[in-house]
């Protein structure tokens, strides 16, 4: 699923921190993330993230 992202607030070596708006923070691992996604990502406003895990998280209204 294509999610719509603010910014990326930090990144580590597995995972990256995005924002969702003022109020919601979510990690996601590098592992569930489209390795198109990965290209640019300080700059990116959507990232390509497994489905099952957007489920998981409850990410579907971040949803594009």
């Amino acid at each position: 699923m294509i999610l719509t992202i603010d910014r990326v607030v930090h990144q580590t070596a597995k995972a990256v921190l995005v924002s969702f708006g003022d109020d919601e923070e979510v990690w996601i691992p590098f592992s569930v993330i489209e390795p198109e996604s990965l290209v640019n990502l300080e700059e990116a406003t959507e990232i390509d993230v497994a489905d099952w895990f957007v489920k998981k998280e409850g990410l579907e209204c971040y949803e594009d």
